[in-house]
């Protein structure tokens, strides 16, 4: 441990500058909950920048057992535990039996990155800007998952001043060890109140057997989906054609 961080170790908490100069940034505990009714994780799971603990107190509620740890002190799970150091006990004694839900400090995005999917056991999930998978070329996640709507992400954990007002688009990046295959996009509803011009579609695309249908088939649901109100450029949208397509189909169907 490097003089600097002792010296920021054990800092009052509640100092917000102190918070700002230590990149935090806490999760809205509606994204964990979120990202856990899409995936299953490891039953012991690692969470190396707890901060206040907003993401291990969903974990733990679900019940996960977790460990939660953080370089700084912020008044929950244990702090001074440098995530990147490689001779950390702490650490290097669940290399391999646990998997590593977090929100990391974003100047140590690929460092942290490297060192989780490292130590894992399946699954590495960390949140970032969705423009952050440009980074990972490299390494590609095996699941993107976006919100349908914005979440919260609070500096200093002040989710009273920052309620509604990011402007950037976050979304769960998930790895699976070993997996190579190319980045899956999935979407995690979070909209309080759905668009009721969208139910119709949803409707439609919830319809397993919708892919499967013939041309004509596909023709008459989406003159359906027409008379239902639903925009010419939602329809080509949501069902993969281009809007002139569907506004030809429809010619010759009225």
């Amino acid at each position: 441990m490097n003089d600097k961080t002792k010296f920021l170790i054990g800092h009052n908490p509640s100092d917000k500058e102190n918070k700002q100069q230590q990149d935090y940034y806490a999760t809205s505990p509606a994204a964990t909950t979120l990202l856990l009714k899409a995936e299953r994780f490891h039953h012991r799971i690692l969470e190396p920048c707890c901060g206040d603990g907003y993401i291990s107190k969903v974990l733990e509620k679900k019940g996960y057992e977790v460990t939660s740890t953080d370089l700084f002190d912020y008044g929950y799970g244990t702090p001074g535990i440098d995530f990147l150091d490689t001779n950390n006990t702490l650490i290097e004694g669940l290399r391999g039996e646990c998997d590593i839900v977090t929100n990391v400090p974003y100047t140590h995005t690929i460092p942290m990155l490297m060192r989780a999917l490292d130590l894992c056991r399946n699954k590495v999930a960390m949140l970032f800007p969705v423009i952050y998978i440009t980074k990972f070329y490299f390494c590609p996640p095996t699941k993107l998952y976006l919100f349908t709507r914005r979440i919260t992400i609070a500096m200093n954990g002040e989710f009273a001043r920052y309620a509604g007002g990011n402007m950037i688009q976050y979304g769960w990046f998930v790895w699976y060890r070993g997996c190579k295959e190319d980045t899956t996009i999935r979407f995690l509803d979070n909209q309080k109140v759905p668009n009721p011009k969208l139910k119709p579609v949803i409707d439609v695309v919830n319809q397993t057997d919708y892919w499967n249908m013939s041309k004509d088939s596909k023709k008459e649901k989406i003159l359906a989906l027409y008379h239902d109100g639903v925009a010419k450029r939602e329809i080509a949208r949501i069902v993969g054609q281009s809007e002139s397509c569907v506004r030809k189909w429809l010619k010759q169907m009225e």
